[in-house]
C-alpha cells in the first residue's frame, strides 16, 4: 500500500509543492551529465556518454512538464501521482528533479525514502551529478554533506562548472567561510577558459569579498583582467560593473595609496585592467589625465574584444576635454568600419556634435547615413529632432516638409510640440512660416493628397504666424482625415477647447466672427472633448477643458454635463475618482462629494479617496467632519499601520490656524502619544514639532522637539531634532538660540561622538555667519579629529582651510590643505580644489 500523509502539514502539502518546485527548479539550470536517478538506491541506473545538446533540451522540457504536473497532482491531494511525477523528472534531469523530489519527500513526510534519497545525493560515487545533489542535500539542511560532495570536483576549482562554484561559494557563505569562498572563487576565476564564466565568478567573488579584494591592488587587477575579457557581454553591464568597483574602492580610506598601485601594474594585467584604471581616474574628474592614461595603452586595447568599449570611454573623454574636432574625426572614422546599431550610434553622435559646431551639411551627411537604418528606442527622439534642426537651420522647406511625416510618426502630442519649437524658433521669419503652410494646402488640395500628419506641420505654421483660426481648422483636417487618431483628437481637442471657452465667454458683439462661427467652434471643441473622455477616462485635462467649456457656455449645471460626458463610456471606479477631483478642485466640491461617497459604498477601505473627501469636506465649510477624519487616522492608522503622517499633521494644522483654533490643535498633538494606537504617536510629535520650525513658530517647535530630544531613547532621533531647531533658529534670525541649543545638543550627546562632530559642523556654520571664524575652524578641525577615519568629517578640514585662505593666513590654510589631502576624504572635487591651492599658494611664496 503506498505511503499516505498523516499530519496537519498535509493540508498545505499543495500549497508548498508549488512555492517549492517553482524555488528549487528557477535556481537549476546546469545540464545533467547524463546520468540520471530514482528515489531508491536500488532504482539509480545510468547512461553512458554525455548526450547530444538537442536530446538535453528535450529532457530538461519533459522534466519541466513533469515538474508542473507534480505540482498541480499535489494541489488537488493526489500524492502517489505527484510522487511518480517528481521521480520522472529527477530521472529525466536530474538538476531541476532531484531537487524537487526533496523537496516533495520531505513535505509528505516521506522520512525513509527522503533518507534515502539524500544518502545516494551524499555518495560521490552514485549516480546523481554533483550539483543536483548538493541542491538536494542543501535544501534539506545538510549543508556539510552538500559541501563535501562538491568540494572534491575539481571542475568546481577550474572554472568549468561556474554554476557548481557559484553554488559552492554561497554555501561557504552560509557556513560563514568567508576566506574558502574567496579562495574558490579567486581561483575558479583565475582559471577559467570560457569569459563569459569567468565574468560571473568574478562578480560574485566582488559581491562578497570586496573588503580583502579591493585593499589588495594586484589581486584585483589580476581578478579583473580574467573577468572582463570577452567582447559578447553588453557593454552597459560591463560599465556599470567597472564603476561599481570604482566606487566600493574610493569609498575605502587607503584608496590614494592602491590607486597609484592600480594605475601602475594595470597595463600588465589586459584590457579591463587599463579600462578599471581610466575609469577610477574620470571618475576623480580627471578628465585630461583619464584621457592620457587611456591614450598610451589604447593600440593593446584595440586588439581586445572590450574594444567597443574603449573607444567609448576615449570619445567620452575627449568631448569632456573639449577635444570634439578630433571627437568628430574619430566618431566617423570608427562609423565606417562598423555596421548595424553601432552605426547608428557612432553617426547619432556626429551628427550630434556637427550640430554642436554649426556644421549643418556635416550634420546632414552624418543624418543620412542613418536613414533607413534601425535606429534604438533611445535614439529615436534625438534623432528626429536632429533631422528636423538641421533642415531648418538650413531654411530648407522643401527637405522640412518631405521628412515631416516619417519624423513625427508614432509620437505622442508632447513629442510633436517639441519638434515643432525646434522648427519654429529656427525658421524665425513669417513668411516661412506661411510658405510651409501654404504648400501643405496646396499639396492637399490635388488629387492624390500627402500623409495627413503634414496638416499638423500646418498647424504649427499657423501658430507660429499667430493666425489661430487656421491653426484650429488644420488640426480638424488632421483629426477627420487620420482615421481617428488619438493624438490628432487630443491636440484638436486641446486648442479647440482652449479657443470655443474664450469665445462662449466674449461678450455680446464683441467679437469680429458670427455667432454661427461660434457655435461652430463650440460643437467642435464639445466632441473633442468627449471623444478624449471616451479613450482616456482616467486622466484629467479633458474634463477639465469642458468644465470650462460648460461654465463659458453658461450651462445650468457645468458639473452635470462632465459628470454625463464621463458616462459616454462605461465609468470605472478610477473614472469616478477622477471626475471627482477634478470637479472638487474646480469650484464643484458638493458633486463630488456625492461620487466620493458612491465611490466609498463599493470600496469602503480605500484611503486615498478617503483623504480626498476630506478635502472635499473642508471646501465645504465642514471642518469638523475633516478635523475628526483626520484625527481618527493619526490615532488608528489604517490596517494598524500609520499613514501618510505628514501629510495628515500639516493637513490637520491648517484647518486650525484657518479657524483660529490653533491652541486646541496643538493640545491635540501635545496628547497623541496618550492617545495614538501602535507607537507612532512621538513620530507625530516630531513631524509637528518640525513643521512649526519650518513655518517659523519657534515657541511651538521648542516644545515638541524639545521633547523628542528629551524623551526619545535612540541618539539619531534626538540629534535631529536638535538640528531641526538649529535651523528654525537660524532661518529666523535668532543666532544666539540656536547655539545655545547646540550647546546643549553637545552635553546631552556626549557619549556618541558621530552626532557630537555633526552638531559642531553645523555650530561651526553659524559661527561663521557670526564673523566668528576663528571659533569656527577650532570647532571644524575638533570634528574631523573626533574620528580620523569618518570620511564625512574629513571634509570639515577642508572647510577649515578655506576659511583660513580667506582670512589671508596661508600658514594656517597650507597646513589644513595638507592634512585634508591625508584624510579618507572621498571627495575628489575637494581634493583637486586642495591641490591646487597648496600649488598656488606655494608658487606665490
Amino acid at each position: 500500500m503506498a505511503h499516505r500523509p498523516t499530519s496537519r502539514r498535509t493540508r498545505a502539502v499543495g500549497a508548498l509543492c508549488l512555492a517549492a518546485a517553482l524555488s528549487l527548479t528557477s535556481t537549476a539550470r546546469s545540464h545533467s551529465n547524463g546520468e540520471v536517478v530514482a528515489t531508491e538506491p536500488q532504482g539509480i541506473r545510468t547512461s553512458p556518454g554525455v548526450p547530444a545538446p538537442g536530446i538535453l533540451i528535450e529532457r530538461d522540457a519533459a522534466a519541466d512538464a513533469a515538474i508542473r504536473d507534480a505540482v498541480e497532482a499535489a494541489g488537488n491531494q493526489d500524492f502517489d501521482r505527484a510522487l511518480a511525477l517528481y521521480r520522472s523528472a529527477a530521472e529525466l534531469a536530474p538538476e531541476r528533479g532531484v531537487p524537487a523530489l526533496a523537496r516533495f519527500l520531505e513535505l509528505t513526510e516521506r522520512d525513509d525514502e527522503l533518507a534515502a534519497l539524500l544518502d545516494a545525493c551524499r555518495d560521490a560515487g552514485s549516480a546523481i551529478p554533483h550539483l543536483a545533489g548538493a541542491r538536494a542535500l542543501a535544501a534539506a539542511g545538510r549543508r556539510d554533506d552538500a559541501i563535501a560532495l562538491l568540494s572534491p570536483d575539481p571542475r568546481i576549482r577550474d572554472g568549468e562548472n561556474p554554476a557548481g562554484t557559484l553554488f559552492l561559494a554561497r554555501l561557504f557563505a552560509q557556513e560563514n567561510r568567508s576566506e574558502e569562498r574567496q579562495l574558490l572563487l579567486l581561483e575558479a576565476t583565475l582559471a577559467a577558459e570560457d569569459s563569459a564564466a569567468a565574468f560571473l565568478l568574478w562578480r560574485e567573488l566582488f559581491a562578497g569579498a570586496k573588503d580583502t579584494i579591493l585593499s589588495q591592488p594586484e589581486l584585483l587587477l589580476s581578478a579583473m583582467g580574467r573577468g572582463l575579457r570577452s567582447g559578447d557581454l553588453d557593454e552597459s553591464t560591463l560599465v556599470a560593473m567597472l564603476d561599481e568597483t570604482a566606487q566600493d574602492l574610493q569609498m575605502r580610506g587607503d584608496y590614494f595609496d592602491s590607486r597609484d598601485v592600480l594605475l601602475a601594474e594595470a597595463p600588465r594585467h589586459g584590457a579591463g585592467a587599463v579600462l578599471f584604471a581610466t575609469r577610477l581616474l574620470n571618475r576623480e574628474e580627471r578628465h585630461d589625465e583619464a584621457l592620457a592614461y587611456l591614450e598610451r595603452h589604447i593600440d593593446s586595447l584595440r586588439q581586445s574584444p572590450l574594444k567597443v568599449v574603449a573607444d567609448d570611454l576615449r570619445g567620452e573623454l575627449m568631448r569632456q576635454n573639449g577635444h570634439l574636432a578630433d571627437f568628430r574625426n574619430d566618431l566617423e572614422r570608427r562609423a565606417r568600419q562598423a555596421s548595424g546599431r553601432t552605426a547608428v550610434r557612432l553617426n547619432m553622435e556626429a551628427a550630434r556634435i556637427a550640430l554642436a559646431q554649426n556644421d549643418d551639411e556635416g550634420a546632414e551627411r552624418a543624418l543620412a547615413r542613418i536613414d533607413g537604418a534601425d535606429v534604438p528606442a533611445d535614439l529615436e527622439r534625438e534623432f528626429r529632432l536632429a533631422r528636423l534642426l538641421a533642415a531648418t537651420r538650413a531654411q530648407n522647406v522643401e527637405r522640412l516638409v518631405d521628412i515631416y511625416p516619417e519624423t513625427v510618426a508614432g509620437s505622442r502630442e508632447e513629442d510633436i510640440e517639441l519638434y515643432h519649437h525646434v522648427i519654429f524658433t529656427n525658421i524665425l521669419d513669417t513668411d516661412s512660416h506661411h510658405a510651409i503652410e501654404s504648400r501643405i494646402r496646396e499639396s492637399f488640395a490635388r488629387a492624390d493628397p500627402p500623409p495627413p500628419v503634414l496638416w499638423r506641420l500646418a498647424a504649427g505654421a499657423a501658430l507660429a504666424a499667430r493666425r489661430k483660426p487656421n491653426e484650429l481648422e488644420a488640426l480638424y483636417q488632421w483629426a477627420s482625415r487620420s482615421n481617428g487618431d488619438t493624438v490628432a483628437v487630443e491636440s484638436l481637442a486641446r486648442v479647440s477647447g482652449e479657443l470655443a471657452a474664450e469665445l462662449a465667454a466674449a461678450p455680446e458683439g464683441a467679437l469680429a466672427v458670427s455667432p454661427d462661427e461660434v457655435g461652430k467652434t463650440v460643437r467642435i471643441a464639445e466632441q473633442a472633448l468627449c471623444e478624449v473622455i471616451r479613450r482616456r477616462p482616467w486622466e484629467p485635462n479633458a474634463y477639465v477643458s469642458l468644465l470650462a467649456l460648460e461654465e463659458a457656455r453658461g450651462a445650468d449645471d457645468p458639473a452635470l454635463k462632465v459628470i454625463e460626458a464621463a458616462r459616454l463610456d462605461l465609468a470605472g471606479d478610477r473614472q469616478a475618482e477622477t471626475v471627482a477631483f477634478v470637479l472638487a478642485t474646480n469650484g464643484y466640491p458638493g458633486a463630488a462629494l456625492r461620487l466620493y461617497d458612491g465611490f466609498l459604498k463599493a470600496d469602503p477601505s480605500n484611503m486615498s479617496v478617503r483623504m480626498n473627501r476630506a478635502s472635499c469636506l473642508t471646501r465645504l465649510d465642514r471642518w469638523d467632519e475633516a478635523i475628526e477624519f483626520y484625527r481618527t487616522l493619526l490615532a488608528k492608522g489604517y490596517r494598524g499601520e500609520p499613514w501618510h503622517v505628514h501629510e495628515t499633521v500639516g493637513r490637520l494644522w491648517e484647518i486650525g490656524k484657518h479657524l483660529d483654533r490653533e491652541e486646541e490643535t496643538v493640545q491635540w498633538f501635545r496628547d497623541a502619544p496618550a492617545n495614538v494606537r501602535g507607537d507612532w504617536g512621538m513620530t507625530i510629535v516630531e513631524d509637528f514639532g518640525s513643521l512649526a520650525a519650518h513655518q517659523g513658530r519657534m515657541e511651538i517647535a521648542a516644545e515638541f522637539l524639545g521633547r523628542i530630544a528629551d524623551e526619545s531613547a535612540d541618539p539619531d532621533v534626538r540629534a535631529r531634532a536638535y538640528l531641526r531647531l538649529v535651523k528654525g533658529h537660524a532661518d529666523a534670525g535668532d543666532g544666539d538660540s540656536a547655539i545655545e541649543v547646540l550647546a546643549r545638543a553637545e552635553k546631552d550627546l556626549a557619549g556618541w561622538p558621530e552626532q557630537i562632530a555633526d552638531l559642531k559642523i553645523q555650530r561651526a556654520e553659524l559661527l561663521i555667519a557670526e564673523n566668528r571664524q576663528g571659533d569656527a575652524v577650532r570647532l571644524l578641525v575638533a570634528a574631523a579629529e573626533s574620528d580620523p577615519s569618518d570620511a564625512f568629517l574629513a571634509d570639515a578640514l577642508h572647510r577649515a582651510a578655506q576659511i583660513e585662505q580667506e582670512l589671508d593666513r596661508h600658514d594656517r590654510a597650507l597646513a589644513l590643505y595638507r592634512a585634508f589631502l591625508d584624510s579618507p576624504s572621498r571627495s575628489f572635487v575637494r581634493r583637486r580644489h586642495a591641490e591646487e591651492q597648496i600649488a598656488a599658494m606655494g608658487a606665490a611664496r
